[in-house]
């Protein structure tokens, strides 16, 4: 169990939450009695179906910010199943930066403030909203009150949560003439995420403000890849519009206009006294990796951001450190890059792909999985990597392949290579 299943085991049995809620069908509980046995900041972090915390998941239930350190407790499911099918039928549609712009480089978006500004200045969002429009709000801010309801779970009926002065964060806000559109930016694709993140603003500006309010959220995959999936709110029930979803990529000016630059980078095998990875999903790998060089911090406040779950934190860490890219100083210190790391950074997209698959391949185990793929691995290997036991190789063979496929399909369809 992680510490957030432990500790919200220890309130729910303090406070007889699961009781309560069949009596009254809600507890509203304060970050006071939570800081009782951790930080409310990591405990009600629950973005992904797949950070609920076990007491939450048993008893389906969920948990909402209706005050400034007030929560309430509820049996309602406030996630957005999003189906990655659909979004890989939608027809993409080219775009490219002017020639002039030399701040941002489409061959290397490493962030989601980076992405959106993209976004705009390769004219895709003219192109989404049908109109010029301006940044006019990005950052954080509290709301006024309002109401959000969201169904009961098994139930035709709506439980309500007043909301005010709750704090809440845009990604990118556009006005125009006529609307306001709210874009909520992700680093890859996941198959769900908290409602909250796009309702909650929602809401906000429609109350505030006298114009259309359009809520986007937005996908930024590696290739250069956008996707904008419209929320849409009928009779106050949000779903994802994905008839109404467009799919952009971003290209160079011309075909021949990448360049594979020689670096002075020097490539060392991955590192042998790190477990080998055990972490399938290699955009989550690079996605956290440049968590790491936008905000350092701890494996749970850099792959909480990830729809991955807590226990997984550690497999994503050791897996991006196994590569040689990040780092930490002790127990308890912050993740943070390493030379190679930050050199990493500075190449484009595609060279830093091609660079991180040479140190893959530098590793012995690596080596055999590709020439011997259906072979058992050799004692001598078993012991060097600590690879010993019955599922042991079989598992970490299955991240490497994963791995493997990943890349040779990104560089195989990368336009960069034309």
């Amino acid at each position: 169990m992680t510490a957030n299943d432990t500790n919200w085991q220890r309130l729910f049995e303090k406070y007889d939450i699961v009781g309560e809620v069949n009596r009254k069908e809600y507890f509203d509980i304060t970050a006071t009695q939570i800081k009782e046995f951790r930080e409310p900041r990591l405990m009600c972090k629950m973005d992904f179906k797949e950070s609920v915390a076990k007491p939450f998941r048993d008893n389906e239930l969920s948990i909402l910010a209706i005050k400034n350190g007030v929560y309430r407790i509820a049996k309602t499911s406030p996630f957005f199943e999003i189906d990655l099918n659909k979004i890989e039928q939608i027809p993409t549609r080219n775009f490219h930066l002017p020639n002039y712009i030399q701040t941002l480089d489409f061959e290397n978006i490493t962030s989601e403030s980076q992405a959106l500004d993209a976004a705009v200045a390769s004219g895709m969002l003219k192109s989404l909203l049908k109109e010029d429009s301006f940044l006019t709000v990005r950052g954080r801010r509290y709301t006024s009150e309002m109401e959000i309801k969201i169904k009961r779970n098994n139930s035709d009926d709506f439980q309500s949560y007043p909301i005010v002065s709750v704090q809440i964060e845009v990604d990118g806000g556009y006005e125009s003439p006529t609307r306001l559109a709210l874009i909520e930016a992700k680093m890859g694709r996941t198959n769900n995420m908290n409602m909250r993140q796009l309702v909650y603003p929602h809401i906000y500006f429609s109350n505030k403000i006298n114009k259309n309010v359009n809520t986007y959220l937005m996908f930024y995959e590696t290739g250069s890849l956008f996707t904008f999936i419209p929320m849409n709110m009928v009779n106050e029930v949000p779903s994802l519009n994905y008839s109404s979803a467009v799919r952009y990529k971003l290209t160079p000016p011309t075909k021949a206009s990448h360049q594979t630059i020689q670096h002075n980078i020097i490539l060392n095998a991955p590192l042998i006294d790190v477990p080998f990875p055990q972490a399938d999903d290699f955009e989550k790998v690079l996605f956290g990796y440049f968590k790491v060089a936008e905000c350092e911090g701890t494996e749970e406040e850099i792959f909480s951001d990830l729809a991955i779950v807590p226990r997984q934190y550690n497999y994503y860490f050791n897996a991006i450190r196994w590569l040689g890219l990040v780092k930490k100083d002790g127990r308890g210190k912050p993740i943070h890059l390493t030379s190679l790391g930050e050199q990493l950074l500075e190449l484009s997209e595609l060279d830093r792909l091609q660079t991180i698959l040479k140190i893959i391949n530098l590793n012995p185990v690596v080596k055999y999985i590709q020439e011997y793929p259906t072979a058992p691995l050799t004692e001598d290997l078993k012991a060097k990597y600590k690879l010993q036991g019955a599922s042991m190789y079989p598992r970490r063979k299955s991240t490497i392949n994963a791995w493997l496929n990943y890349l040779s399909s990104k560089l195989e369809k990368s336009d960069l290579l034309l």
